[in-house]
């Protein structure tokens, strides 16, 4: 039997092998300000680039998709909901360029991090960009 983390294939069950990729993005989910694929792959026992396939495989995302979503996902929350100035929004999501995060999140979104803020304070009804992780 081959071993790869927590999972045994062959031997665990299907439910098991969900909880270990959902454990794995719930890691990411905490972690995504500073997480690595070596630091993930350390931490659940994974080779880094079998864990980057098994993470596409899964999600259909790579590995820096998904944390680059969690990042968006907290910043809109931020946006939403403080008064922070958007290079401190930017510093704490994890991004050291605000030029950057501007570009990021306006791929993200569709509008710029001061768009999306003017727009979410005058209707509360911005177009939520997408959501959360799904495995296929």
């Amino acid at each position: 039997m081959e071993k790869h983390g927590l999972v045994t294939w062959g031997e665990t069950s299907e439910a098991a092998y969900v909880k270990t990729i959902i454990d794995i993005l719930q890691y990411i989910e905490q972690h995504y300000r500073d997480c690595t694929l070596p630091q993930l792959g350390v931490a659940f026992n994974f080779n880094a680039n079998y864990l980057g396939s098994l993470l596409k495989e899964q999600t259909g995302k790579t590995f820096r998709e998904l944390v680059q979503t969690q990042r968006m996902l907290y910043a809109e929350t931020l946006l939403r909901h403080t008064n922070q100035n958007i290079s401190e929004i930017a510093y704490e999501v994890g991004y050291e360029s605000l030029g950057f995060f501007y570009r990021k999140f306006k791929e993200y979104s569709g509008y710029t991090p001061s768009q999306y803020r003017e727009c979410q304070g005058r209707t509360g009804e911005v177009r939520h960009s997408r959501r959360h992780f799904q495995m296929r």
